[in-house]
């Protein structure tokens, strides 16, 4: 979900930053639009989101890792068995 939410505010914030500088004329109202505080935050928000995503990417493969590792070798060593006389 963090992965969608990071490409589309992305991808909404890169066309709308480049069609600014490009060509004011394609939103209507232009003389209005400028990048304002909003703009800044839905950045913001961007990085976040994709800082999330990297997060629980990550986390999710230590957990992965951890569980495989501990299926594969136990941390408890077993005593030698000494014999009986």
């Amino acid at each position: 979900m963090w992965h969608v939410a990071a490409m589309c505010i992305s991808t909404s914030v890169t066309i709308f930053g480049v069609m600014i500088g490009l060509d004011r004329t394609w939103m209507p109202d232009w003389h209005t639009n400028v990048l304002g505080w909003s703009f800044g935050l839905a950045v913001i928000s961007g990085f976040f989101a994709t800082f999330s995503f990297i997060a629980v990417v990550v986390y999710t493969m230590m957990v992965k890792y951890e569980h495989a590792r501990s299926e594969r070798k136990p941390d408890t060593k077993k005593a030698p068995m000494i014999p009986k006389i």
